[in-house]
């Protein structure tokens, strides 16, 4: 009976490591949403729970594997290392993040996950310690998860000599909503030697209301770097209209910025770009992310208005087996469907008189927090990221019932940015607070 419990416990334990892999993913997903992200987290849950229950029973367990590098198991490790309070088992795990970076973003996530006062004691001692640059990271990292003020390590995070954890701290101040920091973000804006950190400190000051800010992460994003996509999506939305236009319009003049304009464009929600995403979908590279911004200005579920058609002949996206292919990601349009410019077309012209140019639109409504709370109980994971972005800028004060137990009030602090990465449980909560305070519920989720 014992040693058929322990093989229990094993496949609870592969299982949850599989589905948080999966997760990683999900998150931030065309096909995903709220909903569906509530049923892969109860599945993961679940599995966690039955390897706490066997530990506590006295069951034993092959060693934890954290020397295997599996992100997967040093989630399930970290997870379990909090929620049972095993002090060694963390001292272990922060040893190996200290050595192999690849764990550090699966132990914040387990930090993250954690409810926050199981979390509290750990996050505690990491603060206190400081003892390695990956501890404070992880602190960094695990306190923005929960939305929690990591207090003056994330000031002295700013002056690290170490960029992956200086962008993270910069990162964070405009998750966080301190306005406090404005004047140490905007030494990091000019920041020429480090691009990564340069982008975050930009990106928090446009979020904390620099217009100034957002004009900068248009020129980043018509860079064309990873960072493109987070600068034109929060930066199209905080500046007037016709410029943002102009700026989004720049961006798709060259072949590297195409996506960053579309996704700007999405951003925008101006109707006169509708023009724009329609002739983008001509092409079959850009169809699908075309279709998905004309979705998000106008609200159309493209399957339903007859404008989806079928995959071009010939058509390829995504992964491969040509070892000379150094792009081997995901296709990250796969759950969209592609649209037919023509029919696109047709559905603008009908709809031109609900849709006047020069005014933001957000899922077919004109953009407020309102129309922003919506796209974030009902919308997909993109949309939802748009809509938090959204509602940070539309009407901070919004946010005060958005936000958990451990949130910031002090004086210089907005309330901080909707944790699209949080357990969806936890997000459904804080959703529903919000929902009912202005008369309306949160449907379409179990």
């Amino acid at each position: 009976m014992q040693s058929a419990l322990s093989e229990t416990s094993e496949l609870h334990r592969d299982e949850a490591e599989l589905l948080w892999t999966t997760r990683r993913c999900a998150v931030d997903a065309h096909g995903q949403y709220l909903w569906s992200l509530l049923r892969l987290d109860d599945r993961i849950d679940a599995h966690l729970d039955g390897v706490r229950v066997a530990i506590e029973s006295g069951i034993p367990l092959v060693p934890s594997r954290v020397e295997e590098q599996h992100p997967g198991r040093a989630f399930v490790a970290a997870f379990l290392g909090t929620a049972l309070e095993d002090r060694p088992l963390l001292a272990a795990l922060f040893e190996v993040a200290d050595a192999i970076p690849s764990v550090r973003p699966a132990v914040a996530s387990a930090l993250g996950w954690s409810p926050l006062r199981a979390a509290q004691p750990v996050l505690a001692g990491l603060i206190a310690s400081c003892a390695t640059e990956a501890r404070r990271h992880l602190a960094i990292a695990a306190c923005a998860a929960h939305r929690v003020d990591a207090g003056e390590l994330l000031v002295r995070a700013f002056a690290s000599d170490r960029a992956p954890l200086r962008a993270r701290a910069l990162r964070a101040a405009g998750e966080l909503g301190r306005m406090d920091l404005r004047a140490a973000l905007e030494l990091h804006a000019e920041d020429a030697g480090d691009a990564e950190s340069r982008l975050w400190a930009l990106w928090s000051l446009a979020l904390l209301g620099s217009q100034p800010a957002a004009r900068r992460l248009f020129s980043i994003a018509g860079e064309g770097g990873p960072g493109a996509e987070h600068a034109a999506a929060l930066a199209a939305r905080c500046l007037p209209v016709d410029e943002a236009r102009s700026h989004v319009r720049a961006l798709g003049a060259a072949e590297h910025g195409v996506r960053a304009s579309v996704v700007g464009a999405a951003a925008l929600g101006d109707p006169a770009v509708l023009d724009d995403l329609v002739q983008r979908m001509v092409e079959p590279r850009w169809a699908r992310l075309a279709g998905w911004a004309f979705s998000e200005i106008t609200g159309a579920d493209l399957s339903a208005e007859g404008i989806a058609g079928e995959r071009p002949a010939g058509f390829t996206a995504g992964p491969n087996d040509d070892p000379k292919d150094p792009d081997v990601r995901l296709d990250p349009e796969a759950a969209l469907p592609f649209p037919v410019a023509a029919r696109a077309a047709a559905y603008v012209h009908a709809h031109r008189a609900e849709l006047p140019a020069g005014r933001r639109f957000l899922g077919g409504q004109p953009a407020s927090a309102g129309a922003a709370l919506a796209r974030l109980a009902h919308g997909s994971q993109p949309s939802r990221r748009g809509a938090a972005l959204e509602l940070a800028l539309q009407a901070p004060a919004a946010l005060s019932s958005l936000t958990g137990p451990g949130a910031p009030c002090r004086p210089g602090l907005r309330a901080p940015l909707f944790p699209l990465h949080a357990p969806a449980r936890r997000q459904r909560r804080l959703l529903e607070r919000r929902l009912e305070a202005m008369g309306g519920r949160l449907v379409g989720a179990s």
